[in-house]
């Protein structure tokens, strides 16, 4: 089943995980809470919406076979992939322990790195 994500369900998950509560984001403008999220994430949501759709539905195996989606694990390991933070700066950021960050970290940046042969 593909999970499709919305840039503005992106949008809002990925500035949850980053500290801002949904009261904070709708009392901001959007044009605010699109800085704090590229601020946060490196780009705008519409690319990671892109790439979540893209990593479901690829035709390669390395990137599909163990693929377990999950919106704010991917967001996770495009913050690790941003920032390359230690496990245990992840860990306190996703309020996770060090394995469980380590291990969505790791597991998104390989399969995005195996979509290198589709998209480059």
């Amino acid at each position: 089943m593909v999970v499709v994500c919305s840039p503005d369900t992106v949008l809002y998950r990925g500035l949850l995980l980053a500290g801002f509560n949904k009261r904070r984001q709708e009392k901001s403008s959007r044009e605010t809470n699109l800085d704090r999220f590229t601020s946060e994430f490196g780009s705008h949501p519409k690319v990671y919406a892109q790439i979540a759709y893209d990593l479901q539905t690829t035709k390669l195996s390395e990137v599909r076979e163990g693929l377990k989606f999950d919106l704010d694990n991917f967001l996770m390991g495009i913050y690790f992939l941003k920032c390359y933070p230690t496990n245990a700066q992840q860990e306190s950021r996703f309020c996770c322990c060090k394995k469980t960050a380590a291990k969505w970290a790791w597991h998104y940046a390989e399969k995005i790195q195996a979509m290198k042969k589709e998209k480059v």
